[in-house]
């Protein structure tokens, strides 16, 4: 075990207490503090993973610290951790798998739902689509005074009427899935984001190649580039009974929205050919979390923040590299765009980049116009554009020579292919020298 997550183990241990019940707990603030501090670095040092357990972060650390009470007063606390480690690990994964269904209403017009397919999928969660009147029927409860979980469906009613959405909109779409998971908070929690891969994904085909123009909506709500969110509230079932709900962060206004009527073949076009990420390839990692942050950045209402989520987007798949310069994220991601005039998209770009420089050292005063959002969007997109349409070809190696080489003429792409025949012959010669031999 490493010296530092053992002198980590070893502050921990001596902070953890025990309540009467058995239980552990941190007393006073100094000792809360190193349990925030130092317990998520334990977690993740210890190789324990919440999405191979399938167990919330939350339930993980609890577990852990159960794991460092047990072993307190001992002389070498970390080394007994790690000794422990093995049977910890395979006590989490003998906990049963049940089955969560949860159930939300999604602000994608239902006007325009044919555009979607009826289950669409993102990894190992499928959605399905249902009418309204089974959604009322399967997933809102009855408000029984009587049921045994009624302070829970009570809770449920004021987080309703105090919010300025419904749970029966008529225009939206409802949907559910159900997912096996030990324990309710990472069912719902692991639903939620690959919910937000696909809410990218729809974004994504419902704006491709446009660019936002001056808003003349007088509020009251945020003026955002795109209106399809993140659904306000999540209902949790399990077999076949309400448990409780979640809800979203944002809890702002949602209207129904759907593609223009003039983009809705290309919508459809777009999103059939987004990936489902059931089989992983090797660059979906970075086109998953660029998609999530390309999510965030068309429904963020401050112009500034979702400038830097188009941009945080913008560097996961440009493979920008430690120690490497970040003009590197605008040339690979600008070589995407076909500039009509190339001196005015240089100058763009430049400005797009000297305004993240100062964002980041600078801070506060920063401005940003709608254009320099509309430039990095279009930058992000032509990225994923370019992974979707790569993705099972192309590694790591092939991916970042094609961004780094995408802006070379002629007379350089037939230096490259020369240079590459040359090897491939040394290859050969190898490999005959190594037979006679």
């Amino acid at each position: 075990m490493d010296d530092d997550i053992a002198y980590c183990i070893e502050v921990l241990v001596d902070a953890v207490e025990q309540n009467d019940d058995g239980g552990w707990r941190y007393s006073g603030s100094e000792a809360t503090r190193k349990h925030d501090r130092l317990s998520p670095i334990v977690v993740e040092n210890l190789s324990l993973d919440p999405d191979s357990l399938r167990i919330s972060y939350e339930v993980l650390e609890s577990e852990l610290n159960n794991l460092l009470l047990e072993v307190k007063g001992s002389d070498n606390p970390a080394h007994q951790v790690e000794e422990k480690l093995p049977e910890f690990k395979e006590r989490l994964y003998g906990w049963d798998l049940s089955e969560y269904v949860v159930a939300f209403p999604l602000n994608f017009d239902r006007r325009s739902s044919e555009l979607l397919p009826e289950s669409p999928q993102v990894g190992d969660v499928v959605f399905e689509r249902l009418p309204r009147s089974d959604w009322e029927e399967r997933f809102v409860p009855d408000y029984d005074e009587n049921h045994d979980n009624y302070h829970r469906q009570r809770k449920l009613m004021n987080f309703v009427d105090r919010s300025p959405n419904k749970l029966d909109h008529p225009w939206f779409t409802y949907w559910f899935t159900s997912y096996r998971a030990r324990g309710e908070k990472y069912a719902v929690d692991h639903v939620v984001e690959q919910l937000e891969i696909l809410l990218g994904m729809m974004n994504y085909s419902a704006t491709f190649n446009r660019i936002q123009r001056f808003s003349q909506d007088p509020g009251p709500w945020p003026d955002r580039w795109g209106e399809l969110r993140e659904p306000f509230i999540y209902v949790l079932h399990k077999e076949d009974e309400f448990v409780r709900h979640y809800w979203s962060e944002d809890a702002t206004l949602r209207e129904a929205d759907s593609p223009f009527s003039m983009h809705e073949d290309m919508f459809e076009s777009l999103f059939e050919g987004m990936p489902t990420f059931e089989e992983e390839q090797s660059l979906d990692g970075g086109l998953l979390n660029s998609l999530r942050a390309f999510q965030a950045a068309m429904t963020e209402p401050s112009e500034r923040e979702s400038f830097f989520e188009f941009w945080r987007g913008i560097e996961i798949l440009t493979l920008v590299e430690e120690g490497e310069k970040m003009s590197e994220v605008v040339d690979r991601a600008a070589a995407m765009l076909g500039w009509e005039d190339s001196e005015l998209g240089r100058i763009r770009r430049n400005r797009a980049q000297n305004k993240r420089n100062s964002y980041v050292h600078e801070g506060a005063g920063l401005r940003l116009t709608v254009a320099d959002r509309n430039l990095v969007k279009s930058l992000h997109e032509s990225l994923i554009c370019l992974y979707v349409d790569k993705r099972g070809d192309w590694g790591y190696e092939e991916m970042k020579f094609a961004l780094e080489q995408f802006e070379v003429d002629e007379d350089q792409i037939e230096n490259l292919r020369k240079d590459r025949t040359r090897e491939l012959r040394l290859i050969d010669w190898f490999e005959d020298m190594a037979k006679e031999d």
